[in-house]
């Protein structure tokens, strides 16, 4: 009798994973674009379709997800497909960021290397320095005392630039639209591109975070927050910190603090407390709160 509540219950349970899953990838979060393709793999919850489980696991292959790409392989595989279905994106030679449809990268001049900013490039200019004059060589290209004043830098300077001379109204409007103070580029939905600081309550995309590490500066700079400077918090003032972003109704905090119960990382583990934050995010349209609630 057990046996068949709880098979009834998992028949129940896949039609609303699926919603959930569905609600998010098609705003794009990448971890639901893949979990969506697998239920229609398996046919759980849904008619079994190869051909849907492709088309999800696509996007969320392009935006640099393994397991998609992984299993795009295996499907190919299992077709007996001889021209793979997908190609894997191009990485930063630095930080080994993919490069994906919101995240781009900058060829050096050399167009031997790609980087996500000038930070990453100038990390990697002592082993690449060799091989760009090699190729700057074959190219013909001026090869000067100057020949890192590339496309690379001289995107990133005309970045800060425009984020030098933007007013005070720009400012605060670029605030309010939660962008990345590094780039000046909005912050996607898919929490799993940026990096939130439980400090200020601001975002910093991945890859900028990443730049930021492979940077040249020092320990004590980056241990701290690169938006207000505040030292990286232990867990437990961290847990503190986003119970005063959850009391102001921050989803992104709701979404932060029930992973932490999900995982009983610096509070006890509790399925329900991570549920309830959960809904709350989702329900403001948090991408990750909701495949989060679908995985549950």
């Amino acid at each position: 009798m057990q046996s068949n509540q709880q098979e009834e219950e998992e028949e129940y349970d896949c039609p609303i994973a699926r919603e959930l899953y569905e609600l998010s990838a098609t705003q794009g979060n990448v971890n639901a674009q893949y979990s969506l393709g697998r239920l229609y793999a398996n046919g759980e919850g849904v008619e079994q379709s190869n051909e849907t489980a492709r088309e999800w696991w696509m996007k969320s292959a392009e935006q640099g997800e393994e397991n998609a790409i992984k299993a795009l392989q295996i499907l190919d595989k299992h077709e007996g497909r001889t021209t793979p279905s997908f190609t894997p994106p191009q990485r930063c030679s630095t930080c080994d960021a993919p490069k994906t449809s919101t995240h781009k990268l900058r060829n050096c001049k050399c167009k031997g290397a790609q980087y996500c900013n000038a930070k990453c490039q100038t990390a990697h200019w002592k082993s690449h320095q060799k091989e760009h004059r090699r190729l700057c060589k074959e190219m013909k290209l001026k090869n000067t005392k100057s020949e890192m004043m590339d496309e690379v830098v001289e995107v990133e300077e005309a970045v800060e630039r425009k984020a030098a001379t933007a007013t005070a109204d720009s400012q605060q409007h670029e605030e309010e639209e939660d962008v990345c103070p590094v780039c000046i580029e909005a912050l996607q939905k898919d929490d799993a591109k940026y990096v939130r600081m439980t400090c200020c309550g601001k975002g910093i995309h991945m890859w900028c975070f990443e730049g930021i590490q492979v940077s040249s500066m020092s320990d004590k700079q980056k241990s701290s927050c690169p938006l207000c400077r505040a030292k990286h918090p232990k867990m437990k003032e961290s847990i503190k910190q986003l119970r005063l972003w959850v009391e102001k109704g921050k989803a992104w905090a709701q979404c932060g603090l029930g992973d932490r119960y999900a995982n009983g990382q610096g509070v006890g583990q509790s399925d329900e407390q991570a549920r309830e934050l959960w809904t709350l995010a989702a329900r403001q349209g948090d991408t990750t709160a909701q495949h989060n609630l679908g995985v549950l």
